[in-house]
């Protein structure tokens, strides 16, 4: 699991976290993990996305990613957990604010 938070200049997390969360989609992609699932992703503080990739039976690589209200802080979460695992998936999403 990793968690990043990142400023930006203002305004331009909307922008920014796309780009961020594509660019961890195609290199897991170039390494042969199918993407299985991309959803709107939101909490009190934060909207993005969520995306659930397949790279090893039985696991998943969930990565999440958004921006503040302002735009102006990025996140990305990324985890490996058991497939279906959503007990961990949410401790994990909810135990965070940067």
């Amino acid at each position: 699991m990793f968690i990043e938070a990142a400023d930006t200049p203002t305004g331009t997390g909307s922008d920014t976290y796309p780009v961020v969360l594509d660019t961890i989609v195609e290199n897991y992609s170039a390494n042969g993990c199918e993407l299985q699932t991309e959803e709107p992703y939101s909490d009190p503080a934060y909207t993005g996305t969520e995306v659930v990739l397949s790279c090893v039976p039985g696991f998943d690589i969930r990565v999440i990613s958004g921006t503040n209200s302002s735009g102006t802080r990025i996140f990305t979460i990324a985890m490996v957990l058991e497939t279906g695992d959503s007990t961990t998936r949410g401790l994990i999403a909810d135990s965070f604010f940067v």
